[in-house]
């Protein structure tokens, strides 16, 4: 089936955090710092099974994530824009290479793959 072991992982947040007691003036009725307030994020993963050859054993997945604005401190201070980023990962069941490697697995993962600042 052209669709098996194929994933699709999606998740939205809504958080609205707030700081309701402080000792610090100007915190309360703030959003906490480095705190966003909607964060979402959708990936998709292919695992290639015994069937595919050459591939067999080997994963890839990609996938973006949203990251709403933060603050930079607690209280009423900078705010780091909103950002959307690219993460990307490749494994391979070594197990695939003999007995002796059975339940280990190398894999390389990248958060941020474009290096976007924000």
């Amino acid at each position: 089936l052209p669709g098996r072991w194929l994933n699709l992982i999606g998740s939205v947040t809504y958080l609205d955090s707030e700081i309701t007691s402080s000792n610090r003036v100007g915190e309360e009725g703030t959003r906490p710092a480095g705190v966003p307030k909607t964060t979402a994020s959708l990936y998709l993963d292919k695992s290639f099974d015994e069937g595919d050859g050459a591939l067999a054993g080997l994963g890839i997945g990609a996938g973006v994530r949203y990251v709403g604005n933060t603050a930079t401190q607690n209280g009423p201070h900078q705010v780091v824009p909103s950002a959307t980023l690219v993460d990307a990962a490749a494994r391979y069941d070594l197990g695939r290479l003999g007995p002796d490697f059975h339940g280990l697995r190398l894999a390389v993962n990248v958060s941020n793959l474009f290096d976007k600042r924000y």
